[in-house]
């Protein structure tokens, strides 16, 4: 989190980027990945975040979007790199820390190219509208036939319209994430996860005093199974929430 913090600082103060590439010999090389990719989740753009190691090199990893393939970006700038590897859209390197400035000011300006506002405006994929009272235990067989998933093969989404929410509150032990009851207009009710969602430093909408009783809204859901104490029920994790219009 203070990664996070700390390299949010720094982006509020040049936002408008193609591409935020950030160094501080101070961060833990073991968990800036984890930090690109929250940052990457909070401002939509690709994000690198670097440290120094105990050789004083310069390590970083990156995050991307599927707009700009990190890799073949890393390829493009490979005479200002130590090494390089990953997938295109999560990699990492290591860097002589004189050569960082003249691959930083190449990165942007090939991001700068590939990323115009309409390439990174951004888009939720959803593969099916459902109605709450279609989220059943059938449903869920069937996904099971498509698993595993993973790169290449997404899990589904399935966006719910227009529920009635009965209950919000915080729950974990830090209160980070958001439960939701919601009843369908047949009168059905269920429940909904959303991981993080509480979390007001990862969302810029605080749920839990928005989502009153009666208020409405729309869910973009992916369906699992919840087992503890030998039970199993049906989840509904929250990829996306909205007011309904």
């Amino acid at each position: 989190e203070t990664i996070v913090k700390e390299a949010s600082a720094m982006i509020e103060k040049e936002p408008d980027q193609p591409i935020y590439v950030l160094q501080k010999n101070t961060w833990n090389p073991g968990v800036i990945g984890l930090a690109a990719s929250r940052l990457l989740e909070r401002y939509g753009r690709p994000v690198i975040l670097a440290s120094e190691n105990s050789h004083g090199q310069w390590v970083a990893s990156a995050r991307s979007l599927e707009q700009f393939n990190i890799v073949e970006a890393f390829e493009a700038c490979r005479d200002f790199l130590t090494r390089f590897g990953g997938h295109p859209r999560a990699a990492g390197f290591s860097i002589a820390p004189e050569k960082w400035e003249p691959f930083k000011e190449k990165l942007k300006a090939l991001a700068q190219i590939a990323l115009t506002k309409e390439a990174v405006e951004p888009r939720l994929a959803i593969d099916l509208e459902l109605a709450l009272d279609e989220i059943k235990w059938p449903l869920w067989r069937d996904l099971e036939l498509l698993a595993p998933y993973g790169a290449g093969n997404p899990e589904p989404r399935f966006l719910l319209n227009n529920l009635e929410v009965e209950e919000a509150c915080a729950m974990g032990k830090t209160g980070q994430n958001l439960r939701i009851m919601v009843r369908s207009s047949t009168g059905v009710l269920k429940k909904l996860i959303g991981f993080s969602f509480a979390d007001t430093d990862r969302h810029d909408v605080n749920w839990c005093e928005r989502l009153i009783k009666g208020t409405r809204l729309d869910a973009v859901v992916e369906v699992g199974v919840n087992e503890w104490n030998g039970n199993r029920e049906l989840q509904m994790k929250i990829v996306d929430l909205r007011m309904s219009i």
